[in-house]
């Protein structure tokens, strides 16, 4: 699980960025289970509500606006942001310890 929070927050990049997805999990050594996906596209929305609230706090309205926009993007991707790219077969992931 510790995984899936460090990845919130790029996973809002790659839904953008496939490449950066790609790149990421080659350098991370795997891909994420079926079960990581779905708990790491909630935890984005989580994140980016968080980033929302932040930039309320400091009334940036450019974060606010920046923040909004990856928050209604992150709900509206919630669990398939990350394509079958990303998700790897437990037997391959066993490969890999």
């Amino acid at each position: 699980m510790a995984a899936v929070i460090d990845l919130a927050r790029p996973a809002l990049l790659w839904a953008k960025q496939p490449h950066l997805r790609d790149w990421f999990f080659r350098g991370y050594g795997r891909g994420l289970s079926e079960d990581e996906l779905l708990v790491l596209g909630h935890a984005s929305v989580l994140a980016s509500g968080e980033d929302l609230l932040h930039a309320i706090q400091l009334r940036d309205t450019e974060s606010i606006a920046g923040a909004a926009a990856a928050l209604r993007h992150s709900t509206d991707q919630s669990g398939t942001a990350l394509d079958s790219g990303s998700v790897t077969s437990a037997k391959a992931q066993d490969g890999w310890s």
